[in-house]
């Protein structure tokens, strides 16, 4: 009998320590940002008091016919700005904008416009950010302001109410796509532009950049352009279409938007209804914005 309990014993040892072993097992999770197979999951991630410093430009060449005559005009801008986290309430990150450099210049066949941007530098402003990339409640950025000759005042809320790229809100394999729909207006005194897009989104693969793990993220967009505007007096309306195509970059364990390049084309008409004039235009547009890299 004591030589069957030990043996029962000895047997059940291994089982024991299977079960021991169990808890230790169950508790192993994936980490947040998930995993490949069963799905990377994407999300913004801003702990209070970090910092990031991003750098952008964009360069738009615009070609007109205005009867018979081609009219070229380039505008180039640059900028540099940093968003500071001042925390997370009601799920969604409070952060701080602030303009470190602008510029814009304009050429043209009626002359080269650069505003006085200095007025901006320094400026700051703060925005929502919900962890799928939905920009809110942009407050100051309305009255941080600059002159843009004919065209009269413009604000700096459409240069940023739409600079980080919107996430899935669910798993993603590679190969799996997601879309997003954006609507951006700028104002002027003079006037007013809507922009509409549609943008299909495609998780394409991995990357390294500036030594962070991040996918790779392919999307085509297409949409519209429509505007009224006036200038000295005479009434403006256009209206186009748009289409193009992005690459960005997200470091998926650190939650961070890391890189932005763009290139994209217009074709539509503007009506000038006083003089029965439409004039045709074609613009083309590239783009980037960049994490600035630590030192």
């Amino acid at each position: 009998m004591n030589k069957q309990k030990s043996i029962a014993r000895l047997m059940m040892a291994p089982l024991l320590l299977a079960l021991f072993m169990l808890p230790g097992c169950a508790a192993k999770t994936a980490p947040f940002w998930g995993d490949p197979q069963t799905g990377l999951i994407l999300q913004y991630q801003m702990p209070e008091g970090q910092e990031l410093t991003y750098t952008s430009w964009e360069k738009i060449h615009q070609t007109s016919d205005i009867m018979g005559m081609t009219t070229e005009v380039e505008t180039i801008s640059e900028n540099s700005f940093s968003v500071r986290s001042k925390g997370t309430a009601e799920n969604k990150h409070q952060l701080t904008i602030t303009i470190n450099d602008i510029s814009l210049k304009v050429q043209s066949p009626q002359g080269n416009l650069e505003p006085d941007m200095s007025q901006v530098i320094g400026k700051c402003f703060d925005m929502n950010l919900s962890p799928l990339g939905e920009e809110s409640e942009l407050k100051g950025a309305e009255e941080i302001t600059y002159e843009m000759g004919p065209e009269g005042t413009r604000s700096i809320v459409s240069t940023f109410e739409q600079i980080f790229p919107d996430l899935a809100g669910r798993p993603l394999k590679m190969g799996d796509t997601w879309p997003d729909e954006t609507t951006i207006s700028e104002k002027t005194d003079n006037g007013k532009v809507v922009v509409q897009i549609s943008e299909v989104n495609t998780l394409d693969g991995f990357e390294t950049i500036d030594g962070m793990e991040c996918v790779r993220i392919l999307s085509k967009y297409s949409g519209t352009i429509e505007g009224k505007s006036s200038q000295q007096g005479v009434e403006l309306h256009t209206k186009g279409g748009i289409k193009g195509s992005s690459t960005w970059y997200f470091a998926y364990k650190k939650g961070i938007f890391v890189k932005h390049i763009n290139k994209g084309t217009a074709e539509g008409m503007v009506d000038v209804p006083s003089q029965g004039l439409e004039i045709p235009f074609t613009r083309d547009t590239t783009s980037e914005i960049s994490l600035k890299k630590s030192k």
